[in-house]
């Protein structure tokens, strides 16, 4: 087994033990797993210190990698919808969800582009500390963002459980609808564009 495979196969245990019998969703955020992992000592991740950034940054990815494997795995297997973002990491059982095995599990709800990244294993080893840091100043910027995303989601008139998919369609259904060309509202149309940019940045990272 590859450094790769004990970290997902670690983090599976992780998620086994907490979602049968669960009668909710299970969640987490990234840190707990990163926690959890140097804890039961697996490598690399327990070897790596979390204070240096660099060290961070390839703590992160392995995570992440793993997380995204294990996405994809368990929709294959029927088990459930491993939802990824920014702050919260959550596993809806397929029991829980009430889905068939096999049917209506996406992967939709996460950015196709962010994903291949993590899956890529090369972005591991070729990414040097100036790249990583410029990466956190990224990563600040749309956590500063996804602390605004409950209020662009109110603008849209939508919760934190709606998928990208919902979010796009309520964005073109209602720029459509405020669009001043078309006679409609120009102060809303512009709250409502500057609320897709927020989402943008918060969820997915699309624009800087």
């Amino acid at each position: 087994m590859n450094f790769s495979e004990q970290i997902i196969a670690a983090i599976d245990l992780w998620f086994s033990q907490r979602i049968h019998d669960a009668q909710e969703p299970v969640r987490c955020t990234e840190y707990e797993l990163l926690e959890y992992c140097q804890q039961n000592n697996i490598e690399p991740i327990s070897l790596l210190s979390l204070s240096h950034s660099h060290q961070l940054f390839q703590a992160h990815f392995l995570v992440r990698h793993a997380l995204y494997v294990l996405q994809q795995r368990y929709i294959e297997q029927g088990r459930g919808q491993l939802n990824i973002t920014l702050t919260r990491i959550e596993l809806i059982s397929s029991a829980l969800s009430g889905t068939p095995t096999g049917h209506s599990l996406t992967l939709e709800s996460a950015s196709p582009a962010l994903r291949d990244y993590y899956l890529n294993l090369d972005h591991l080893f070729n990414t040097s500390e100036h790249e990583v840091n410029d990466l956190l100043r990224s990563f600040w910027r749309r956590f500063q963002a996804h602390d605004q995303s409950a209020a662009a989601l109110q603008v849209l008139g939508l919760d934190q459980s709606a998928s990208y998919r919902e979010v796009r369609q309520r964005y073109r259904h209602l720029a459509q609808q405020h669009h001043p060309d078309k006679g409609g509202d120009a102060v809303a149309f512009s709250r409502l564009q500057e609320a897709m940019e927020v989402l943008d940045r918060a969820r997915w990272g699309k624009r800087s």
